[in-house]
């Protein structure tokens, strides 16, 4: 119970600490981008506001996605190392296996030297002989490709004719068995450790050349980064955007009041002209009225009425060259 509490506080706090990894590494990222863009052109929305929720919500699921990366890399890393550790303990179990069964190796040469004692068995003896010629058959059997213990054929005739076995040459004969599965387990825990200790040194030079949860972290960042420019994307399309559409709203508003000023310019215009044909016309028709009046007309009424023509032409001149001037004026702006 103790060690399961243990692990899940190990975990909390390396989650807590991924998290700070991540969090601190995209402030640094942050600053970084904008001092290298101090001087890059920046554009102003005036008061348009961008939502917040749905930028922090993607932020938060990068940051989150980011988290997720480095931990899978540090489970997958933590089970690496576990495997490592469990080889080097296998390993280390192995050997002192190893240790254990020599020493029982070792132990049959005394029960061997216990055996020639107890049945009183010569070195030189005839079942000392026959049991040795045995066991080379036997080594022969095991090793057929060793030509140093191959029988020779008095040895093959002497085995032939060899008389039943007796209790002594039977008791050696099983401590060959037993020394014989000792040295095959030690064979076996021997080629275990070597594979264990292949696999670690392996698993090692491919860390080294890998580098998983190094390259984890950049991809975390790179998660995050990414999260940012399409933030920082979106945010600048959406004020170009806004800024295209008040543009084409200040363009109508210019051409609508353009159009306006025209119609009134172009109404002014006519008006004018309508009033001064309108005054001529006037001015004729008394001219015509008070040449109606009378044929008598004295030296005073003459000069009278040349000062009125006079005047009359004036007017009438003025006023054509007020209204041809107007009328040039009125083509000039449109």
């Amino acid at each position: 119970m103790e060690k399961g509490i243990l692990a899940g506080n190990v975990r909390a706090a390396r989650e807590e600490e991924t998290i700070q990894v991540v969090t601190r590494g995209s402030r640094q990222d942050k600053v970084s981008q904008n001092e290298s863009k101090s001087n890059r052109t920046s554009f102003y929305v005036g008061n348009w506001k961008r939502s917040a929720g749905t930028i922090s919500e993607k932020f938060k699921q990068a940051q989150k996605s980011a988290i997720q990366r480095l931990l899978e890399q540090f489970e997958s890393d933590s089970k690496i190392d576990q495997d490592m550790a469990a080889d080097i303990r296998r390993a280390e179990t192995l050997g002192e296996n190893i240790k254990e069964t020599q020493q029982k190796v070792s132990g049959l040469a005394e029960q061997r030297e216990q055996l020639k004692q107890q049945y009183e068995i010569a070195p030189d003896s005839q079942e000392q002989r026959d049991l040795e010629l045995m066991q080379k058959a036997n080594a022969a059997k095991e090793n057929p490709f060793d030509e140093s213990l191959q029988l020779t054929s008095e040895e093959e005739q002497r085995l032939a004719g060899m008389p039943p076995v007796t209790d002594y040459q039977e008791a050696m004969l099983l401590l060959d068995e037993e020394e014989k599965m000792y040295r095959n387990t030690i064979r076996d825990n021997q080629k275990e450790i070597i594979e264990a200790n292949a696999t670690v040194d392996a698993t090692k030079k491919a860390l080294l050349k890998t580098h998983p949860m190094v390259d984890a972290k950049k991809e975390a960042d790179e998660i995050i980064q990414t999260a940012l420019d399409e933030q920082i994307g979106e945010l600048y399309q959406e004020g170009v955007d806004k800024i295209d559409k008040d543009m084409k709203e200040l363009e109508e508003k210019i051409k609508e009041k353009q159009e306006k000023d025209l119609e009134e310019k172009i109404k002014r215009e006519k008006l004018d002209k309508e009033e001064a044909e309108k005054e001529r016309t006037d001015k004729e028709a008394q001219e015509k009225a008070l040449l109606t009046k009378g044929p008598v007309t004295t030296y005073n009424q003459q000069a009278s009425a040349s000062v009125q023509n006079n005047v009359k032409s004036l007017i009438k001149n003025q006023i054509a060259i007020d209204v041809d001037l107007k009328g040039l004026r009125f083509s000039k702006k449109i």
